[in-house]
């Protein structure tokens, strides 16, 4: 239409003008689609109005960036979201949370996931080194995207980020761009599994391997605070997720204990073994169902260094010194590595079976016999003895 057409028709030109107004106005603010505060000692989702299940060892803390947050304690802890019940991220989507680790994780720990492999779905988490990262199935092809920055321990941070099907993944660091990727296919969803928060969904091998054949495995969860988590089922402008952070902004540094090997130097300094139960720290305590006194110090009036049998290093004889240093023995070995089984034409199993391997005691032990002897066995069936 021409401006002189538009002139002689003052209606239709106010009514374009009124669309185009309409048109480019900026969208009412939305809120998140799912947000887990953990204010009220429950995973409630306020958003969704849904209270999710928590599996294995979590602790409530107080003292969140706002209001209260949730321990994840390294191991076995696990929101899980059923999959009928979480939202559809297919046109995009943003992820926020607040997190301050107490320990790096072995290997790449979601902190938001649902995923089927590396075809379908979507991961959001830290991995072993302290980068933070979205990967995710474009057209069945496993995308990563990793921040550029590292996250330290004992820090709060606000990590985010943002698939944009028009262009791709972006990063946020506490309200300052982190890395960006450009994604020209669509996000493969994985709508028929559970949404994991904190939680691989499977197995994965540890990182930074020692032997390439050594490869075992394992589970394993975050390790530190989480507060505030929030998904968007759209991308969010740099603006508004800076936004977020300025608003929640910690006052105080996260509660995160510092981690020391047990104190075995304190009581009596008299000569001889004396039951014990050395504790390291309250996540790691928690895996353990003993009872009484499964650990044995032995102590020496004239020298001053301990011989320890801890769980933590599964009853091997250690020597602790008056500074608290740490020594142990490496022990007997069994079982066969790959060349080796190679020469002697397969027969025979390949792995390194020691006390080290025995990582829940189910075989080694230590115990007090006698007044003098203390009596130690590891899980290849080696028995020592000790007066």
């Amino acid at each position: 239409m021409s401006w002189q057409a538009r002139s002689r028709s003052p209606i239709l030109w106010l009514s374009c003008l009124l669309f185009l107004a309409i048109a480019t106005q900026a969208p009412a603010a939305e809120g998140p689609v799912a947000w887990w505060k953990f204010d009220a000692q429950t995973a409630l989702d306020s958003a969704g109005n849904v209270t999710d299940d928590i599996e294995g060892n979590c602790k409530w803390m107080p003292d969140g960036v706002r209001g209260g947050c949730l321990r994840f304690d390294g191991f076995t802890t696990l929101l899980r979201r059923k999959t009928a019940k979480v939202p559809d991220l297919g046109k995009g989507f943003t992820l926020q949370v607040w997190v301050a680790m107490a320990a790096y994780s072995w290997n790449r720990t979601p902190i938001l996931a649902q995923r089927d492999g590396d075809t379908r779905g979507y991961s959001f988490g830290i991995d072993s080194t302290g980068h933070f990262g979205l990967q995710l199935a474009a057209d069945y092809r496993w995308t990563t995207c990793t921040s550029t920055n590292v996250l330290s321990l004992k820090t709060w941070y606000h990590v985010a980020a943002v698939y944009d099907p028009a262009f791709g993944v972006r990063l946020s660091l506490d309200g300052q761009p982190a890395g960006a990727f450009p994604v020209e296919k669509r996000l493969s969803s994985a709508k028929d599994i559970d949404l994991f928060i904190g939680r691989n969904h499977e197995k994965m091998v540890l990182a930074h391997l020692v032997r390439d054949w050594a490869k075992f495995p394992s589970w394993w969860s975050f390790d530190g605070l989480c507060d505030e988590i929030q998904i968007h089922d759209r991308p969010l402008t740099e603006t508004a997720i800076r936004s977020t952070w300025e608003s929640a902004r910690p006052a105080r540094a996260p509660n995160i204990p510092h981690r020391r090997f047990p104190d075995v130097a304190k009581g009596t300094t008299r000569f001889g073994d004396y039951p014990a139960k050395l504790d390291y720290c309250e996540q790691w305590d928690a895996l353990w169902q003993t009872a009484g006194m499964p650990d044995i110090v032995v102590k020496f009036d004239e020298l001053p260094v301990q011989m320890v049998f801890w769980r933590g290093t599964r009853f091997s004889r250690c020597w602790v010194s008056e500074n608290g240093k740490w020594m142990a023995d490496q022990s007997l070995e069994t079982g066969f590595w790959p060349e080796e089984l190679r020469r002697r034409g397969g027969q025979g199993a390949v792995g390194c079976c020691e006390h080290m391997s025995d990582a829940q005691c189910r075989f080694s032990h230590v115990r007090i016999s006698g007044r003098r002897w203390c009596a130690w066995r590891g899980c290849c069936g080696r028995c020592r003895s000790w007066r």
